[in-house]
């Protein structure tokens, strides 16, 4: 199962290949998300019995309506309570709804609006964040766990503009170094990236591979929900193969990415249950059919906690979720 590295995470980019595709074949390739929780969820906090508001609503109703339905001379020794107000026979069914629905099944929970900026850490824009994050991707194929180490590196030049250089090393069943190149507004929200390097261990020795977006891969986090940006760009690849007699030739494609912040959601993942911000993604060109991703970004943190990635032929998913992780040494 081959996977392209994960430093696409940073900065909320997602499980993309850094050509700004969605990754393919990678071993996180995957099946699609159900509603009730998998092998991997926690379980419904067991303090809170979902349905004991039920069972008391119901235990209330009726027992007190066959007492008022029985014979109506009060027992000896009791005063007539007739002109007492009857029980609250509403009170059974808020209960229900309260105690039984909202926790059954521990599936994810629409938690409204909120702007996408919540779910952007300022922390990217500073040299020496540093993230350490744990994930599980599971496909049709199988499943793997990986870790990554995304570090912001120093601060660089790319072409005369001033960008941060963040590296990301990422351990599993590959081993890859990656470095990108990007610049951050955390005020505005803007986060433009011009180039990612990686270097992946091969069979056959190193293997480097060099991406530039012409003008720049803009992702902008000052969307409400419902609202979207487009990007439009240019990739340009270059891959070097050790020992191989001739460089194999760049190759260039237009890529299309359409990102829409559609709002809130309260999501359990192996990590635990997180408040977060929901983003649809469709990318088309590069020669590819129609490819798309629904990524959960933590709010505060900006951290990836699950995607579910489609390569864009209907019978590839991925879906990724967080194990565990931390940013700059406090854990999620």
């Amino acid at each position: 199962m081959n996977k392209l590295p994960l430093l696409c995470i940073l900065l909320a980019l997602g499980l993309y290949g850094c050509d700004g595709t969605a990754t393919r074949g990678t071993a996180a390739g995957g099946a699609t998300q159900d509603s009730a929780p998998g092998d991997n969820t926690p379980p419904v906090d067991e303090d809170e019995e979902p349905g004991e508001g039920e069972g008391e609503g119901e235990g209330e109703g009726e027992g007190e309506g066959e007492d008022d339905g029985g014979d109506n001379a009060p027992p000896a020794g009791e005063e007539d309570d007739d002109d007492a107000p009857p029980p609250d026979e509403g009170e059974g069914d808020d209960d229900t709804g309260s105690g039984g629905d909202e926790d059954e099944g521990g599936g994810d929970t629409d938690t409204g609006g909120g702007a996408l900026l919540d779910c952007l850490n300022p922390d990217f824009a500073v040299v020496g964040t540093r993230q350490m994050l744990r994930y599980r991707s599971t496909s049709g194929s199988g499943s793997l766990e990986f870790t990554t180490d995304i570090l912001v590196n120093r601060e660089t030049s790319f072409n005369g503009t001033p960008v941060l250089e963040a590296v990301t090393e990422e351990q599993g069943a590959t081993n890859s170094s990656t470095v990108q190149l990007y610049t951050l507004d955390a005020t505005s929200g803007v986060q433009r990236t011009y180039q990612v390097t990686s270097e992946a261990q091969s069979p056959v020795g190193s293997v480097t591979t060099v991406v530039d977006f012409d003008p720049f891969w803009e992702v902008r986090f000052d969307l409400d929900p419902g609202e979207s940006n487009i990007a439009e760009y240019t990739v340009t690849t270059e891959t070097e193969v050790p020992g191989s007699p001739f460089p194999a030739p760049a190759t260039e494609s237009e890529v299309v990415r359409t990102r829409t912040y559609t709002g809130r959601e309260s999501i359990t993942v192996p990590a635990g249950t997180f408040v977060t911000c929901r983003v649809e993604e469709i990318v088309t060109g590069n020669g590819n059919s129609d490819e798309s991703n629904v990524s959960w970004f933590g709010v505060g943190s900006g951290v990836l906690i699950r995607q579910m990635a489609s390569d864009g032929s209907g019978g590839n998913t991925t879906t990724t979720e967080l194990l565990d992780g931390s940013v700059n040494g406090n854990d999620l």
